[in-house]
């Protein structure tokens, strides 16, 4: 195995374990009655992020910043700002 496809198969391993951690996270952000929900094109691009991001768990701070990537409406993004921020919809980890 080349160098290149040993780096592609650890990204891929680290996109799917953030998949799994955010399945939880986008499943309370499509109960906030968006006018875009997040699908599964949503999740990977915040995963990526958080892949990128080397981020090793979901905190306030990190979903602060990368939120965007998986609320795509700028109504729904401040819509679910105000919801976190008063502490209505809990997402990430402390």
């Amino acid at each position: 195995m080349t160098e290149a496809a040993r780096a592609l198969g650890l990204e891929r391993s680290h996109l799917y374990k953030k998949c799994a951690q955010l399945g939880i996270d986008v499943q309370k952000l499509r109960r906030a009655r968006l006018s875009k929900m997040p699908g599964v094109s949503e999740t990977l691009d915040w995963a990526s992020a958080l892949v990128v991001l080397h981020a090793p768990r979901l905190t306030p701070e990190i979903v602060a910043e990368t939120l965007g990537c998986v609320v795509k409406d700028e109504a729904d993004l401040r819509k679910i700002r105000t919801e976190i921020d008063a502490g209505r919809l809990p997402v990430g980890a402390a």
